[in-house]
């Protein structure tokens, strides 16, 4: 694929040499002669890399940069000052604004083709890079906002940070209600209390817990089976408590059900006759083997 490069300078010879040594490698070569025709050049058609004098009237090539670095449309091409021979070349200014490399003038051509070769290549990379974890992401979005479980991140001062569809439906009120608050913003005085009392235990122990909670939503009652567990940067510190709650209320109350009907007679709602017979039957065994002891 051909890549395209742009170059920014107000010098015609500067531009010429340019141009003709990058249009013989194969490139796809635009020129701008001014800031403002850079500006809006770049803006059109981003290019895949740029070249940006130093000295220039209107802007220089530091704001220059500091301007694409803003916009998110251009904000990743990767940008090469170009200085001069005796130019005063702020390398620190240079990269702090966003600049990933320099070259100087007069221009010696293996070394400019093989800057811009090397960071077209680490361009290329980074993009798939960004490409591939903005995959990742809506992959991991899709299945978190389908899972019938609630799922939420907090920081270690207990604000939400991120929460799933079913924690929106869960509380009944949209994402932007939720972010940013705690446990005391959202739920009754008895649950958030809970909920921070479980946050503490993991905090102090370090390690996933995993409990039910009721909670009353829209006036029923909800039981739901909670797990909590720490999320921890790359240098092992803890900087977040994750939790996924899911709603065990039909379980129960089957299980329940299950209970009654194994305990009591459906028809005279009288307790069991067979297990009443059974226990019956164990008491007077044991009575036996009492007489006979």
């Amino acid at each position: 694929m051909q890549r395209s490069i742009l170059i920014i300078d107000d010098t015609p010879a500067n531009l010429k040499l340019l141009h003709e040594l990058l249009t013989k490698e194969g490139y796809r070569v635009r020129i701008a002669n001014s800031p403002s025709l850079g500006l809006q050049s770049v803006r059109n058609v981003p290019p895949d890399l740029i070249l940006l004098d130093i000295q220039m009237p209107e802007m220089d090539g530091y704001e220059l940069c500091e301007e694409l670095k803003k916009d998110s449309l251009t904000n990743t091409i990767p940008v090469i000052f170009i200085s001069a021979a005796h130019g005063a070349l702020d390398t620190v200014k240079a990269f702090a604004v966003g600049g990933i490399d320099y070259i100087s003038k007069p221009f010696d051509a293996v070394e400019v083709l093989a800057r811009i070769k090397s960071h077209l290549k680490l361009s290329i990379l980074q993009k798939q890079v960004r490409e591939s974890l903005a995959t990742s992401q809506h992959m991991l979005e899709a299945v978190v906002n389908h899972s019938p479980a609630a799922i939420y991140i907090k920081n270690l001062q207990g604000r939400h940070l991120l929460v799933n569809k079913e924690f929106e439906h869960f509380l009944n009120v949209p994402v932007g209600s939720i972010l940013g608050k705690t446990d005391d913003q959202l739920f009754p005085q008895e649950v958030a209390e809970l909920c921070q009392q479980v946050d503490q235990d993991v905090l102090k122990h370090g390690h996933h817990k995993q409990f039910e909670e009721n909670i009353v939503i829209n006036g029923e009652l909800r039981t739901y089976l909670s797990s909590k567990f720490l999320l921890q940067d790359e240098k092992g510190e803890n900087y977040a408590i994750g939790g996924i709650s899911t709603d065990i209320t039909s379980r129960k109350k089957a299980k329940v059900e299950m209970e009654r009907l194994a305990t009591y007679d459906s028809l005279t709602q009288l307790p069991n006759r067979t297990l009443l017979m059974a226990l019956l039957e164990q008491t007077d065994g044991a009575r036996e083997y009492d007489r006979v002891i």
